[in-house]
C-alpha cells in the first residue's frame, strides 16, 4: 500500500487534472457558442448589404456619417 502523503498527492493531481478538462470543454462550448453568433451576424450582415444593394445600387458606405458613393462599375 503506498504511503497516505503518496496517496493525497496523486488524489490532489486527478483532481487538477479533471478540473483541467472540465475547463477545457467548457471552453471549447463557448467557443462553439461564439462561433455560431458569428455566423448569424455575417448572414444579418449579408442580408442588410443586399437590401442596401436593392435600393440604392452598388454603393460603399461611410459608418461613421451614413453617406455613401456609388461604386463605378470599371468594365472597359
Amino acid at each position: 500500500m503506498i504511503s497516505s502523503d503518496e496517496l493525497e498527492a496523486l488524489q490532489e493531481l486527478i483532481g487538477q487534472r479533471t478540473e483541467i478538462l472540465k475547463a477545457i470543454g467548457e471552453l471549447e462550448l463557448r467557443k462553439l457558442e461564439v462561433a455560431s453568433n458569428f455566423t448569424s451576424v455575417a448572414e444579418s450582415l449579408t442580408e442588410r448589404k443586399e437590401a442596401l444593394e436593392e435600393k440604392y445600387g452598388q454603393i460603399n458606405v461611410d459608418l461613421s456619417t451614413g453617406e455613401y458613393e456609388e461604386i463605378e462599375d470599371k468594365k472597359e
